[in-house]
């Protein structure tokens, strides 16, 4: 990965073909966009951010509002829950009908 001066190159070597490509009248208006996209994005990382906050925060509400004020009703409510089960069980249409082999090459049967 370049560093230092190699990326001051790259960038100079790309802004140049950006000039060749878009024309010099062209480049306010590239800037413009470019800069709107980048505060664009940067508004909504800062809000995706300000929203995980407060999710947390609701969360940590929640958890507090629902938790278990025993320590002994605990088990016994985890020993009422049934286990999940692994895997679906097979339907009996499957079961009735297994795939039908499929014949190789070597049957005895003439190629075409």
């Amino acid at each position: 990965m370049p560093v230092g001066q190699d990326l001051i190159l790259i960038l100079v070597v790309i802004l140049v073909i950006v000039l060749l490509v878009k024309g010099p009248k062209n480049l306010p208006k590239l800037g413009e966009s470019l800069g709107q996209s980048i505060s664009g994005f940067r508004r909504a990382t800062r809000e995706a951010d300000e929203g995980d906050k407060v999710a947390a925060s609701n969360a940590v509400a929640t958890a507090a509002d629902t938790a278990v004020p025993s320590t002994a009703a605990a088990p016994a409510a985890a020993s009422a829950q049934a286990p999940a089960p692994i895997a679906a069980p097979m339907s009996s249409a499957a079961e009735a009908s297994p795939a039908a082999p499929v014949p190789s090459p070597t049957d005895g049967e003439p190629r075409a």
